[in-house]
């Protein structure tokens, strides 16, 4: 597979369903090519427990092409970090949970980079509003309605054809190669602040933000029922704080902007004092080193989920003759499905947390099995056959699409490295 498709949600299954059957229906040739991420940050809840269903049901040629996610530690949309991490494809798309794409434009993307398989920039499309018609191909780096970054429409660019660069653009669609992807703060908390911020990231690293014309997008905007997490404007201001400090941009329009207050119609707040403001960014400087990515480990993790996958192709052409390997390939399928646990640290430049990630298929009895830290969370998973007493060991082969669960732990004792 070539490109992993992920979004981040809480409590909002109709827009994953709707999302997810709408590639399905309307990129019909690009399936075999995709793998589903679904990071849920609510996965208890009666939303969270139909998306967990819904994503053990994703199949196409290779099997199942769908991971769940159980996120309960990371509140916020910069938890999208974690479709790059699951991720086991060159390419990864990231999009929010209620959005269409336009057809035939994920082909266009994939050939895209068939063409540019280096292409290190973050790649964007236009937005189109609920009567298919351009809404905004481009965000203008200026503060309003209390965010940073405003939707503009150049209708000069409307019948472009060719890619073109921009400053910034909306997030609710943005795809980049996995190895190039510098990844969001990890102190990031809550709704916003990443619009900007992971555009100036991309160019200190010499790369651009290109507006691809076709890759077009509809974006559901509205929430009858309320916003069901939560969305507070200080912890956008925090977030704002915390990414430009880590990319050493003057904070001072942050400050000015949030100590005015904002009296315009549907945006209003008061202002928040400026030793407020001076007192969270201090504790910012002295609490948060840069994070960086680390694009080797990337690129490590891809050759070696490559090199599996080429490992069982030529196990079964080893078989002599179609009735060995159709017999070889029925044995696979009637192994019982473990519920598995991965004990793995992740660690980043940022911080020297240790957490604990499980991996369960939720139609098995619970088992766990340990898995070294440098091995891939991926359909078939490369498991440590060395037991801890709490341990048992089945060949790892999932009949289900696996089910992340994010940092909780589990009875498995944790090797030295």
């Amino acid at each position: 597979m070539k490109l992993t498709i992920g979004m981040s949600c809480y409590d909002d299954y109709d827009g994953v369903w709707f999302t997810i059957q709408s590639i399905k229906m309307y990129h019909p040739e690009c399936i075999d090519d995709i793998r589903f991420v679904v990071i849920d940050g609510n996965p208890e809840s009666a939303h969270g427990k139909s998306c967990e269903k819904l994503i053990s049901s994703l199949t196409n040629k290779h099997g199942n092409n769908g991971l769940y996610v159980k996120n309960v530690s990371w509140p916020g949309t910069a938890s999208r970090e974690y479709v790059f991490q699951f991720a086991t494809t060159p390419y990864v798309m990231c999009i929010d949970s209620h959005v269409l794409i336009q057809p035939g434009a994920l082909r266009k993307l994939l050939d895209y980079y068939e063409v540019n398989p280096e292409c290190d920039d973050l790649l964007q499309g236009p937005l189109l509003d609920e009567d298919s018609k351009p809404f905004a191909n481009r965000m203008e780096p200026k503060w309003d309605y209390n965010m940073y970054g405003t939707w503009v429409n150049d209708t000069s660019k409307n019948d472009e054809t060719d890619p073109y660069e921009i400053d910034m653009m909306g997030l609710g669609l943005f795809a980049c190669r996995k190895q190039s992807w510098p990844g969001f703060n990890p102190d990031f908390r809550g709704f916003g602040g990443e619009e900007g911020y992971i555009h100036k990231k991309f160019k200190k690293q010499g790369n651009k933000t290109l507006m691809l014309p076709w890759l077009k997008w509809q974006h559901r905007f509205d929430r009858p029922n309320g916003v069901p997490y939560r969305n507070e404007y200080i912890d956008r201001v925090k977030n704002y704080l915390i990414g430009w400090t880590e990319l050493g941009v003057s904070t001072d329009e942050i400050k000015e902007y949030y100590n005015t207050p904002n009296t315009q119609p549907g945006q209003e707040r008061p202002a928040i004092d400026m030793s407020d403001l001076n007192d969270y960014e201090s504790q910012i400087t002295s609490t948060s080193p840069t994070h960086q990515s680390s694009p080797g480990s990337h690129q490590i993790e891809l050759e070696n989920q490559q090199l599996k996958e080429r490992i069982i192709e030529l196990e079964i052409r080893l078989l002599s003759g179609a009735d060995k390997a159709e017999s070889f390939m029925n044995t696979i399928n009637n192994i019982p499905t473990p519920a598995t646990a991965i004990d793995t640290t992740h660690t980043t430049t940022t911080t020297n947390t240790t957490n604990t990630t499980m991996v369960k298929d939720i139609t098995a009895p619970v088992e766990t099995i340990r898995v070294e830290t440098s091995n891939l969370q991926s359909d078939h998973l490369n498991v440590n056959t060395s037991k801890s007493e709490t341990n048992t060991y089945k060949p790892e082969i999932f009949k289900q699409s696996p089910v992340v669960d994010n940092f909780k732990p589990v009875s498995t004792t944790r090797s030295s490295r």
